[in-house]
C-alpha cells in the first residue's frame, strides 16, 4: 500500500504537510571567505568545502642593497593577480612568500624572494610575482597578469624600487626629491634621498586591491619593495594621512619581504571588484 503522503510529490524545496503551513525554501549558503599570509615561508592552503574557485594576489620581496662603496639599492617586488582560478574542494594549494633580499657586499647581497602559489606543490605557478632584484639586473615581470617592481635609483644613495602596482609598474627609486607612483592604481613610489647615505624607502603595495590611498580607514598593506641607503626613514607626504609598511634601506633598513592573498566568493575579482577589507 502507498504512503498517505509521498515526499516525492511535493514542490522542490517545501515541505507541505496537511493542517501546517508551507515552508519557505531555504537559500543556499553564501560561500565567502579569504586568507592571507605576510611573513616569509612555505604554507600549505586546503580549499575550503563548496569552493571550486578562487582569486589571488602576490607580492614578491624586495630585492637587497649594496652596503659598501658604491651604495646602490636594490628593486621593487613585482605584484601578479589571477580571477577565477579553478580549484577542487580539499585541494591543497602551495603557498610561497618571499623573502627579503639580503643587504651586503658583492657576493652577499641578493634579489628578493618570489611569491607564488601553486596547485601541485610548486612544479608549476597559479600566479607568481618574481622578487625585486639587485644592481644591474632587470625586475622580471609577474604571471599570469600584474606588474613589475620599480628599479632601483640610479644615483649612489638613492631611493629603492617601489612594488610593483595592480595597473603600473612600481616606481624607481627616487634620484632627487619627486615621487611617482602616487595613484589608487599605481605601484608603491619609490623614495628619494636626502644625502649620499640617506636614500628613502621604496613604496609598498596593498593586498587589498585598487582603493583609494588617502582614506579614513585605510587597509593593511605589505612591504613587497626595497629601501633606500644607510640611513634612509619612511617618506611622508601631506596627503598620505596613515602610516604605511614601506621597504627599509641597507643597513639600518632591511627590505620588505612579500605577501599572498586567496580570495573566494561569487563576483570576486582582483583588481577591484569586491577585494577590499573583509567585513
Amino acid at each position: 500500500m502507498a504512503s498517505m503522503y509521498d515526499l516525492h510529490d511535493l514542490p522542490t524545496g517545501e515541505l507541505a504537510l496537511p493542517g501546517l503551513p508551507e515552508r519557505t525554501p531555504v537559500a543556499a549558503a553564501i560561500i565567502r571567505g579569504e586568507a592571507s599570509w605576510t611573513v616569509p615561508g612555505i604554507y600549505d592552503f586546503t580549499v575550503p568545502i563548496g569552493v571550486t574557485s578562487i582569486c589571488a594576489v602576490c607580492i614578491g620581496g624586495g630585492g637587497g642593497m649594496y652596503n659598501t662603496n658604491p651604495y646602490y639599492t636594490g628593486g621593487g617586488g613585482s605584484l601578479g593577480w589571477a580571477n577565477n582560478l579553478p580549484v577542487s574542494p580539499g585541494q591543497v594549494i602551495r603557498v610561497v612568500v618571499g623573502v627579503a633580499g639580503v643587504n651586503g657586499a658583492p657576493g652577499v647581497v641578493t634579489k628578493g624572494g618570489d611569491s607564488f602559489i601553486s596547485p601541485d606543490g610548486g612544479v608549476t605557478a597559479y600566479v607568481n610575482a618574481p622578487g625585486g632584484n639587485i644592481l644591474n639586473n632587470a625586475n622580471i615581470a609577474p604571471t599570469p597578469n600584474g606588474n613589475v617592481g620599480g628599479a632601483n635609483a640610479s644615483t649612489q644613495g638613492g631611493g629603492g624600487g617601489g612594488a610593483g602596482g595592480y595597473t603600473s609598474q612600481g616606481g624607481k627609486g627616487g634620484d632627487t626629491s619627486t615621487w611617482v607612483g602616487l595613484t589608487s592604481l599605481d605601484g608603491g613610489s619609490g623614495g628619494s634621498y636626502n644625502n649620499y647615505n640617506g636614500g628613502g624607502a621604496g613604496g609598498g603595495s596593498w593586498l587589498y586591491g585598487s582603493i583609494i590611498r588617502n582614506s579614513p580607514a585605510p587597509p593593511p598593506v605589505t612591504s613587497g619593495s626595497t629601501g633606500g641607503n644607510a640611513d634612509g626613514s619612511p617618506p611622508t607626504r601631506p596627503n598620505l594621512n596613515f602610516n604605511l609598511f614601506w621597504g627599509g634601506g641597507a643597513g639600518y633598513w632591511p627590505a620588505g619581504s612579500g605577501a599572498v592573498r586567496i580570495l573566494w566568493g561569487a563576483g570576486r575579482a582582483f583588481p577591484a571588484t569586491d577585494v577590499g577589507l573583509p567585513i
